[in-house]
């Protein structure tokens, strides 16, 4: 299994990526599960363009950046940090290191953990 930071090296942190498509479920226990497919570039495939599934299991806590287009470009890319047990990831702005930092971050995640699978 990767860890995260495994994923987010593999594909660039996903620096100039697009966020084209966003599924948020309500799970058992109260935590969330949020899958988006993103378009981005695989770092371990000659750079090649793919299209992928990453999903954030065990959210506990989340902010959506409301846009007005379709899409949402990544463009710096996620940043990330670790709290415990927990990850938190700054879809916004890739500047932030610090936990506080990213919680006032306007589309940031906070998950117990990050998969990803590619799509045909």
């Amino acid at each position: 299994m990767n860890s995260a930071e495994d994923i987010l090296r593999r594909f660039g942190y996903f620096a100039d990526s697009v966020i084209e498509k966003m599924l948020i479920q309500l799970c058992p226990g109260g935590k969330y599960e949020i899958t988006m497919e993103i378009s981005t570039i695989d770092d371990f495939k000659d750079y090649t363009h793919k299209k992928i599934a990453l999903t954030f299991d065990g959210v506990s806590e989340f902010r959506l950046f409301e846009s007005r287009t379709q899409f949402f470009n990544l463009g710096l890319g996620i940043s990330y940090a670790r709290l415990g047990e927990e990850h938190l990831f700054d879809l916004y702005d890739s500047e932030a290191s610090a936990v506080e930092e990213i919680q006032r971050s306007n589309f940031y995640i906070r998950a117990r953990g990050l998969a990803f699978a590619f799509i045909d």
